[in-house]
């Protein structure tokens, strides 16, 4: 149910059961391994919303699912050689270190709540190494 205190609204779960579906989300999904080179860290979040059931307390009016965000969500990576996850705070994050050693046009990241999961497909490019450069005078 939803409880009103003196910050507004919060949705409380009571249980499982209460939750949907789970709905994962990127602002990027396509990430170019640069970190190999560089040293400097590459991440995006990778967010996710659970979907609750309202409840009918004796309402006649239409019942409509409400979607928040979830915290602290379980996220995994399909192959850690691609790319990284990690939580940062109450978010998951996929990353790319510079120890990654492949790419992958599409790599499951995995977000988990409870037995509810979703999987957001990315895209990491990865450079062939060495790099040789050819400069002409």
């Amino acid at each position: 149910g939803s409880h009103v205190g003196a910050e507004g609204a919060v949705n409380l779960v009571s249980n499982e059961a209460d939750v949907l579906a789970v709905y994962t989300w990127a602002p990027v999904t396509t990430l170019v391994n640069t970190a190999v080179l560089t040293g400097t860290l590459i991440s995006t979040r990778v967010g996710a919303v659970k979907c609750t059931q309202c409840p009918r307390s004796g309402s006649t009016g239409p019942c409509l699912a409400r979607c928040d965000e979830i915290s602290n969500p379980n996220c995994v990576s399909a192959d850690d050689d691609v790319v990284q996850t990690t939580r940062s705070g109450t978010q998951c994050l996929a990353l790319l270190d510079g120890t990654e050693s492949k790419n992958a046009e599409a790599l499951g990241i995995k977000v988990t709540l409870g037995s509810l999961s979703d999987t957001i497909s990315m895209a990491v490019w990865f450079p062939t190494l060495p790099i040789s450069v050819q400069v002409q005078e």
